[in-house]
């Protein structure tokens, strides 16, 4: 797989801006790596708000407001990942960055900078990203608190009608535009994994979990969509499992898995038609 590295450059912003091999005609703003349709991901992201109110989005949203379009050039390429990750950590502390701390003050929006392959928390639990309870619990408590300090997710306001308005209005443009990947068809490639996902994701061949919240007892092939229902992480709840622990904290508090069985749904008739059966724990 080839990688490459990119840059988004303000085309308010002409000039002459060198740094090391690289001399941009406009001033640069944000730097990443990637493969495929990397390099135009960030644009979906300005046009859906998911609560993503990053420097960068902000960026681009704020030229989309003026009709403008960021300017982005692939300026290398790399036949492996780690080369290409060394590559963007040393072009970010070149160019610099006002929201890095520790690297010089810059243009760029980047927030993070790491020589190695970057975290993904994206769906993890507190477990999985800090590794011992303790910790985790540490975090969870002092992130809940600090988000409390500031009167919760949206700091205690409420959207106004105009922001309401903009969001519908932003929705019903980005439908007009072919939804959320632009009119980009997927590759066959993409089709094909689709495809094989669809598939196994309908084997009957699954798992019975038998699971308690201390005071009754649960049994479900379907442990996706009981977690749904009741609002628990399923994530948390199979890290628990696997390394045989209570969950103490969190909205999955006092539930666990406590045992798991192969069952083939399509001759169990009970627990192919419904998410879950309970009864109270002897």
């Amino acid at each position: 797989m080839e990688y490459y590295l990119y840059v988004y450059l303000d085309p308010r912003k002409a000039g002459v801006f060198s740094y090391g091999e690289f001399t941009f005609d406009h001033e640069p703003f944000y730097v990443g790596k990637g493969h495929g349709s990397r390099k135009n991901h960030h644009l979906y992201e300005s046009e859906i708000k998911r609560g993503n109110s990053s420097p960068k989005v902000a960026k681009i949203r704020k030229l989309q407001s003026l009709e403008l379009k960021p300017i982005i050039l692939e300026i290398k390429h790399f036949s492996d990942e780690t080369t290409a990750y060394n590559e963007e950590t040393k072009l970010i502390q070149m160019i610099g960055s006002d929201f890095i701390s520790d690297i010089k003050d810059g243009p760029l929006t980047n927030m993070m900078i790491t020589s190695d392959s970057p975290p993904s928390h994206r769906g993890k639990s507190y477990l999985e990203i800090y590794k011992t309870p303790e910790r985790a619990e540490e975090q969870r408590a002092k992130r809940h608190a600090a988000q409390l300090a500031v009167g919760g997710y949206f700091k205690g306001g409420k959207h106004t009608e105009e922001v309401k308005k903009k969001a519908k209005d932003r929705s019903k443009k980005l439908q007009e535009n072919g939804g959320f990947r632009l009119g980009i068809a997927h590759t066959d490639k993409c089709k094909a994994q689709m495809k094989y996902i669809k598939q196994i994701s309908h084997n009957p061949a699954c798992k019975l979990y038998t699971i308690t919240d201390g005071e009754h007892i649960y049994k479900t092939a379907k442990l996706n969509r009981f977690c749904i229902y009741n609002k628990i992480s399923e994530s948390t709840l199979r890290i628990f499992y696997d390394k045989n622990l209570d969950c103490k904290s969190g909205k999955t508090k006092g539930w666990k898995i406590l045992k798991s069985a192969p069952i083939d749904v399509v001759n169990d008739k009970k627990y192919a038609r419904c998410i879950f059966t309970k009864e109270k724990r002897a």
